[in-house]
């Protein structure tokens, strides 16, 4: 296939005689066009749990200057129930939870609240509802499809308040009526407040598909509770509740502050409830604030709540490409991100039961509006509905990462097994340390050695008895590190250099960054990197090596103390070592040397062994070498020998590197190349056709 946008003229005829040939030939013999799915809409879940995949949250807090509508979602239709104007409201699942304390001081509530809310995987909220002649402010706790769980989560909420009152919450309720209006049932329910009861507005579906409007009290774990409620209120009129029946609880939030937004509890079993934007968008809070096009759907699934967005699958392509790419990339390369991220999409069919897809990079990162550029929707909407294919139709994995070091992954390096269209190419990946800055590895007085942004030295003019340069610092203060990057987290400070303090140059780098890069343990490090993977050493780390690489040179196999590290894929030897960008790299142990003597021969030696010696300029007399020792080899590079052992890891490259290098696809269209032949220079044997 020549590596252009075919004519679908000729596309429609081949696939007729395609099809005419599978009449000849029998019915194995498909046309390419019935083996590609059309999506329309697709469903990404922003907060579920399937399987291995785990996202959870128990309530959110949505975003909408328009309002909302808000409804019931059934396979036969969506039914609007309510409409909300206020631009913000939360949704949870009326489930088991634990009513913590309730109070008619605000102040009271809000510091329960606070305390609950240092717990990541419990969500609180303060519920105000009239009792008496006061607001009462109720501090819930959790929403738990058992009770069982609910026990648990009161043991822990009284262990973070210490409050006395604490019971168990569920979805047990009364009815106290139906009324023709929202405004009616809503003065009912403060009447039964009186009573000190708990009264709340819910809404069900009634005759025409219309809300019909009831008030409910209680919210009970147990028939015990439910008939202590009835007591309270011995004149009033109350049926039991269906809780299979879809409904929507009405409740005023005061969480964030005593300005009340709305909060709508929902059926919990099989319910799907239905949130609409009655503008363009809907924000959510629990998801950075991000923005998203579509409607929102709420339910229980797995147990546990679930969020899922639903809207028209090119638009969701609009964030994907964005949140996956750069948007400042040439257009052709956005246009091949955008064709690669459609077919993965398609690809996955139904992949979490309720969704097609998840918003994280466990699948493809899909970060809202927000991430949406002008560039990228005209790569998305010149491209529309091209998917990638092969000679089997819609290919399975049309996989892509950040930079692929120069040359992509052969699937055999990553999965161990082969994959026709994943294959090893050249790649153009530079241009992602193009622009960085240059460090300096520097060694100290102190005979330390560490990593130095070149923007604060300035060299001497002098060099030392080894033809090393010597620079000085341009101000005080300036951070060494471990490794030539700002990153905090990896590469912390360990020194600073006094303004015009000399140091020696020992080597250039280009700062750390998607194309090359460096980490840096200890033996300590390392083993416990080992220990956590289930590798067993027998003793202390003693060497550490790749044994074996695979056709782009990645490691394919790693040694340690002489034993094979057993993993399942290779691509797991990057968790191995501590979470590596890629497994393009080479190790160098700074605890250990070669030298090779006069007749050849060679000794592998630690910076404090005594048998070597060495000789200084201006010396007569050999000397043993330290514990700091400083080696220059045959290419003229200078490496450390320190005395405690440490590894150095560089490599090249950012991700799994199979398939499409997104670097590579910006050196590619910089070069001139369409989106067509960036895809074809990443997956073999394939060519794009339309939905």
């Amino acid at each position: 296939m020549k590596n252009r946008r075919l004519n679908w003229k000729l596309v429609t005829a081949f696939v007729l005689t395609l099809a005419l040939a599978a009449g000849m030939m029998g019915a194995s013999t498909l046309p390419l066009q019935a083996a590609v799915p059309k999506l329309d809409k697709i469903r990404v879940g922003l907060f579920m749990e399937h399987g291995t995949y785990r996202s959870p949250e128990q309530a959110v807090t949505l975003a909408s200057e328009e309002g909302f509508n808000l409804g019931v979602r059934t396979p036969a239709a969506v039914t609007n129930w309510a409409v909300e104007g206020s631009p913000q409201m939360r949704v949870s699942l009326d489930g088991y939870g634990v009513r913590v304390l309730e109070t008619a001081q605000y102040k009271e509530a809000k510091a329960a609240y606070d305390k609950l809310q240092s717990s990541p995987s419990d969500r609180a909220y303060i519920i105000s509802r009239t009792k008496g002649a006061a607001a009462a402010y109720s501090v819930y706790y959790g929403s738990y499809a058992a009770k069982e769980t609910a026990a648990a989560a009161l043991n822990k909420a009284v262990k973070l308040t210490g409050s006395a009152q604490a019971v168990l919450s569920g979805p047990l309720h009364w009815s106290a009526g139906t009324f023709a209006s929202q405004a009616e049932a809503a003065k009912q329910a403060a009447q039964l407040g009186q009573s000190g009861v708990d009264a709340d507005v819910v809404l069900t579906q009634g005759a025409g598909g219309q809300a019909a409007y009831h008030v409910w009290v209680g919210a009970e774990a147990d028939e015990a509770a439910l008939a202590a409620v009835k007591a309270k209120l011995p004149g009033a009129s109350l049926a039991p509740v269906d809780p299979a029946q879809p409904y929507l609880i009405q409740r005023s939030d005061v969480s964030l502050n005593q300005t009340a937004i709305p909060h709508y509890a929902a059926g919990a079993g099989a319910q799907k409830t239905w949130i609409e934007s009655r503008g363009s968008s809907i924000g959510v809070k629990e998801r950075s604030d991000r923005v998203y096009r579509g409607s929102m759907e709420v339910s229980r699934y797995n147990g546990k709540f679930a969020l899922i967005n639903e809207l028209p699958f090119e638009h969701y392509l609009y964030s994907v490409v964005s949140s996956e790419m750069d948007g400042n990339f040439p257009l052709e390369a956005l246009k091949a991100q955008a064709v690669a991220a459609r077919t993965y999409a398609i690809k996955q069919g139904m992949k979490y039961g309720i969704a097609h897809l998840s918003d994280s990079t466990t699948d493809q990162s899909y970060k809202g509006m927000q991430r949406e550029v002008k560039i990228v929707q005209q790569a998305v909407d010149a491209t529309q509905g091209e998917v990638l294919v092969n000679d089997k139709g819609l290919i399975s994995e049309p996989l892509y990462s950040s930079n692929s070091g120069g040359k992509t992954a052969d699937a055999t390096e990553i999965w161990g097994n082969a994959v026709p269209y994943l294959k090893s190419v050249d790649s153009p990946d530079t241009g992602a340390a193009a622009g960085k800055a240059d460090w300096y590895r520097i060694s100290l007085g102190s005979g330390k050695t560490g990593y130095v942004s070149g923007v604060y030295l300035k060299k001497t003019g002098e060099k030392n008895e080894a033809g090393l340069e010597i620079a000085a610092s341009t101000q005080a203060g300036v951070n060494v590190r471990p490794l030539p990057s700002t990153d905090n987290a990896s590469s912390p400070s360990f020194a600073q250099l006094k303004d015009k303090e000399r140091v020696t140059l020992l080597e250039k780098v280009t700062e750390s960054n998607s194309y090359s890069w460096f980490r840096m343990y200890d033996r300590t490090e390392l083993e416990k990197f080992l220990a956590s993977a289930g590798v067993k050493l027998d003793g202390p780390l003693r060497s550490l090596e790749v044994s074996k690489r695979g056709p782009s040179g990645r490691a394919i196999e790693l040694k340690a103390n002489g034993s094979v590290v057993k993993v399942k894929y290779p691509n797991d030897l990057r968790n191995v070592l501590g979470g590596l960008p890629s497994t393009l790299f080479e190790i160098e142990e700074s605890g250990r040397y070669t030298i090779e003597g006069a007749d050849g021969a060679t000794q592998s030696l630690t910076a404090g062994s005594g048998s070597v010696q060495v000789l200084a300029a201006g010396q007569t007399k050999p000397q043993n070498a330290g514990t700091e020792l400083f080696v220059m080899g045959a290419d003229n590079q200078v490496r450390s020998v320190t005395s405690d052992t440490r590894y150095i890891i560089r490599g090249t490259g950012n991700g799994h590197g199979l398939g499409m290098s997104q670097w590579g696809a910006r050196g590619l269209a910089d070069q001139g190349k369409t989106y067509t032949e960036i895809l074809q220079t990443y997956y073999s044997g394939v060519w794009t056709t339309k939905e």
